[in-house]
């Protein structure tokens, strides 16, 4: 099952959670010393370091992070991407990255709502990385028909916003 290990959910939202645009635009993802420091910063001390993800990524550790550990690397990642949920309300990264669908003492309804959240973040990812995805969006959310000639003008206006974009923040960041 694609997304089973606690690698794959931990790298899963790595490529999900991007850093913020840097000033030409561009986003990169987190490495694991970031977040370990951003987690330090958000709970006042050291609750995992780099090398703790760098072997919960690689599925390398003989015994994985505790629970703790895992909620606390949720948090850290809500905290980043500004999706922290509402105080009493449960936290869906800390249930995606909690639940194991291989433990057989886990229920088929919380294996199914990791395998639900696991496919959201895909999806995101893949609208975010996708082109024709992101205009197939604003086509939608526009209201706009999901005609062939439709999505390539949206794909003409979206390249122009996207290269005149790109000269503000470069034009920005020379200081001209």
């Amino acid at each position: 099952m694609e997304g089973s290990t606690l690698a794959d959910r931990l790298n899963l939202l790595f490529h999900a959670f991007l850093r913020p645009r840097d000033e030409l635009g561009n986003r990169a993802p987190w490495t694991n010393t970031q977040v370990a420091r951003a987690a330090e910063m958000l709970h006042g001390r050291a609750v995992f370091t780099a090398e703790t993800l760098r072997l919960a990524r690689t599925g390398t550790q003989v015994r994985g992070p505790s629970a703790d550990v895992i909620a606390a690397i949720a948090r850290t990642f809500e905290y980043l991407s500004g999706s922290e949920p509402e105080p009493g309300t449960a936290s869906a990264i800390a249930s995606f990255l909690c639940i194991d669908p291989n433990d057989p003492g886990t229920g088929a309804d919380a294996v199914a709502d990791q395998a639900a959240i696991g496919q959201q973040l895909r999806t995101a990812i893949d609208i975010r990385d996708s082109r024709f995805g992101r205009a197939g969006l604003l086509a939608r959310i526009g209201g706009l028909d999901d005609d062939p000639e439709t999505q390539a003008e949206l794909e003409r206006f979206v390249d122009d916003l996207e290269k005149k974009q790109s000269r503000r923040r470069r034009s920005r960041s020379h200081g001209r």
